[in-house]
């Protein structure tokens, strides 16, 4: 288990090296000088020129990579073009509220997706499953962003139930939560559903039937169990999704998260938080993606022995 994990730590630098490669490529490839941005139309030659050198753009292009990565090994992600503060402190200031965010939205997938998942396969073709089979539809189709405005104007505007903005009591995170979690849960539904359908016709699952094995451990012991493993893949993918896809909830919920962050800094060039904040990302993903395949070994004992 030790060397697999070692191995795929490893492997999480040349992604990571692309990643810092692709946004140096687009910040090289986006129209408009970020110097002229800062300054102004009207900067006088002089005054360009010395910004340009304070922020090492005069420098080639593979020269400015090679700092900035020499930089990310030390943990200096350099400085904001707009603020002026480093981007460490930038992105960490903002960086809990959506890893809380991307957390309780996956939470909230998995106890609304997995029990509707288990009881539209345990009863299939019953009005059980064409309902759970209807709201995940919904789910799926209803955008996060539409989802939050109307439940703002519902259970704010018309009821007064719940705050419309903040993220720092636990009953501001209701709306956001459910907002950026339902399409996830939607989908964990579907691939609950799937992957029961095709366990409990198994030949393991008849003959702990045969056996004389009350219902409830059949489901819950046996074909359950072997269902989690797609389940769990799909869980950590929309992890990531919703790490990454937070930013209209962050918006419209006025959450002080990295999305919003990060699209203001896409839209003001300024390129050290953006590259920060998706190099932030990617490196979440990437220890959520390992930490899945470190949980597929607790879930099936086959895939245990394979890493002893």
């Amino acid at each position: 288990m030790h060397i697999f994990i070692l191995k795929r730590l490893l492997m999480m630098i040349p992604v990571l090296l692309g990643v810092v490669f692709i946004m140096f490529v687009i910040s090289q490839l986006t129209p408009g000088d970020p110097v002229l941005a800062i300054l102004g139309e009207v900067a006088t030659p002089e005054a360009v020129a010395a910004l340009r050198e304070q922020m090492g753009l005069d420098q080639p292009w593979l020269m400015q990579f090679f700092n900035y990565v020499v930089g990310v090994v030390q943990l200096d992600f350099g400085t904001s073009w707009q603020s002026g503060r480093p981007v460490f402190t930038e992105i960490f200031a903002r960086f809990p509220n959506t890893m809380q965010l991307a957390g309780m939205g996956v939470a909230f997938a998995l106890l609304m997706g997995i029990p509707l998942g288990i009881v539209s396969a345990v009863k299939q073709y019953s009005i059980f499953d064409t309902g759970a089979t209807f709201v995940g539809l919904i789910g799926v189709s209803i955008p996060n962003f539409w989802l939050g405005m109307m439940m703002i104007m519902f259970f704010t505007v018309t009821l007064g139930w719940l705050p419309p903005t903040g993220f720092t009591e636990p009953i501001q995170w209701i709306m956001p939560t459910i907002a950026i979690g339902t399409n996830s849960a939607a989908i964990i539904m579907r691939m609950t559903r799937s992957s029961m359908l095709e366990c409990i016709r198994q030949d393991y699952v008849r003959t702990a039937r045969a056996k004389g094995q009350i219902e409830r451990k059949v489901i819950f012991r046996h074909a359950l169990k072997n269902a989690l493993i797609p389940v769990t893949t799909t869980a950590g993918l929309s992890f990531g999704f919703l790490l990454g896809g937070a930013v209209l909830t962050e918006t419209i919920f006025a959450i002080p998260g990295l999305g919003a962050f990060m699209v203001s800094a896409f839209f003001n060039r300024d390129w050290p938080v953006a590259i920060g904040g998706v190099l932030l990302i990617a490196v979440s993903f990437s220890f959520v993606n390992l930490f899945v395949d470190i949980l597929y070994a607790f879930i099936d004992p086959r895939i245990r022995s394979q890493y002893r």
